[in-house]
């Protein structure tokens, strides 16, 4: 487990704790290390609770100053957004006389990491907050995908997904992620078509028939990422005579 602010900064003698390391320590605690980007209100906010009186005066300034230990998150102005750099996870180790365990950064997903074909269907329509209609043109998309690859002419929803990524033999062209040689990859295979038909069932059929009942940009990503995968495990799969 990482250590706290508190268990870290106790490590340092008070008459070593100059507010460059003070400052470059808590953007290390905040952001979770490298790579994290943390505001300079929360580095003062959070110097202030643990340090009281003792915190650095202007922490906006001791952040400029504390150059290459931290830097501007890319494309900032004004000093609003922090990170740390690697020299200042070897600074502070060298000050602290200890390893920092390093959190690897977790990069929110963009609207730009989604399929092509997600992209397509539903940018336009996201950009313009139609969050319904932005999953469920989507959805149609995914769809479409399935019937090209596979041949097909007509949407047979909840059934043609059934059909199309069935183990067994079925009428028409079946789409299989891999080649299903042990039970693992058995399981793979079936969790694959329970997840389209699942898809069909519950985002394109109510598409259909009544409101998805998207309510914000967040539940409209959280969305199009799961077709976006799904997307990408229909490029994956081969054609099954």
């Amino acid at each position: 487990m990482a250590a706290s602010f508190t268990e870290l900064v106790a490590r340092i003698p008070k008459s070593k704790r100059d507010d460059k390391l003070l400052v470059v320590l808590a953007v290390h605690c905040l952001a979770g290390g490298e790579g994290g980007v943390v505001t300079a209100q929360a580095v003062r906010e959070h110097l202030g609770l643990h340090l009281g009186k003792d915190a650095p005066k202007n922490v906006l300034v001791t952040l400029g100053r504390a150059a290459p230990y931290v830097e501007p998150a890319k494309g900032e102005t004004g000093g609003r957004r922090w990170r740390l750099t690697r020299s200042g996870t070897a600074f502070l180790e060298q000050r602290l006389g200890v390893i920092l365990l390093v959190q690897p950064e977790i990069r929110p997903l963009d609207f730009k990491d989604l399929h092509p074909a997600v992209q397509r269907a539903a940018g336009d329509l996201l950009r313009d907050s139609h969050y319904d209609e932005a999953v469920g043109r989507a959805a149609k998309a995914l769809n479409l995908m399935v019937r090209q690859k596979t041949g097909r002419t007509r949407d047979d929803g909840v059934g043609m997904m059934h059909q199309v990524f069935n183990i067994k033999q079925t009428d028409g062209a079946r789409l299989h992620l891999n080649d299903l040689a042990d039970q693992t990859k058995i399981d793979e295979q079936e969790g694959v078509r329970f997840l389209m038909a699942g898809m069909q069932a519950a985002v394109a059929n109510v598409d259909k028939h009544a409101k998805l009942g998207v309510d914000g940009p967040e539940q409209a990503m959280e969305l199009l990422a799961m077709l976006s995968l799904l997307a990408r495990v229909i490029e994956r799969c081969r054609v099954v005579s």
